[in-house]
């Protein structure tokens, strides 16, 4: 990938929102010796003008979850491309975070809801459990980032297989209510539609799938 990663100087503690500044910062140094979660989570050793350490920010849940990874082709056309679209829609992610999509963590989802109209489907909301470091502002920022990636890409099947807010014309609307986060997707493609939701089922049927059923004596 790119040699540097953009990173957005958290300004505010957990719950707050990122400040618009950018440095770049060697990617090298965002390690997994100092990956930790939440606001202020990884010490970069990069100092702000005002002489501050820079950090990113990333959510509390589990950086190694398995997932569909996507490796970037290494020719320097594509790699050109998509440091162009990082520069400004994925500022503040981690280099995981460019290979995994949010919505691999299936544990961190709480609810999956066919989104309606009338009897027709629109599309899902996904709401996800309260999670220390999982904001709006960051949840919006992945998603952006990797719908950007996806297109710049030709929209590949490959990329992120699974995650339904990569669907042709979707809109993607992330809201904070009470203590955790809801994602609503939608488009006017009854196909898209239901290709979202049938992505969405699919993250939390593979978590219950593969819990033993209780025997009849503990109901």
């Amino acid at each position: 990938m790119r040699n540097h990663l953009l990173i957005t100087l958290v300004l505010a503690g957990c719950g707050g929102s990122p400040g618009a500044r950018s440095i770049s910062v060697p990617s090298a140094q965002v390690s997994d010796a100092n990956n930790k979660c939440g606001a202020y989570a990884i010490r970069t050793g990069e100092l702000t003008a005002e002489g501050e350490l820079v950090r990113l920010w990333i959510p509390c849940w589990d950086l190694d979850k398995a997932g569909e990874r996507y490796r970037v082709p290494a020719d320097p056309a594509t790699i050109a491309k998509l440091a162009a679209i990082e520069r400004t829609q994925c500022i503040g992610l981690s280099p995981r975070a460019l290979e995994r999509s949010p919505f691999a963590q299936d544990d961190a989802i709480a609810e999956v809801v066919p989104h309606r109209g009338g009897t027709t489907i629109r599309g899902v909301h996904v709401v996800f459990k309260p999670i220390p470091g999982l904001t709006q502002s960051w949840m919006r920022r992945a998603i952006a980032c990797h719908q950007a990636r996806w297109k710049t890409l030709g929209r590949p099947a490959s990329y992120l297989a699974g995650d339904p807010t990569l669907v042709d014309g979707a809109e993607v609307r992330v809201s904070e209510v009470r203590d955790h986060l809801e994602v609503l997707i939608s488009t006017d493609s009854p196909s898209g539609a239901q290709l979202a939701l049938d992505r969405a089922q699919d993250l939390t049927s593979s978590r219950t799938a593969s819990r033993p059923r209780p025997s009849p004596d503990a109901w």
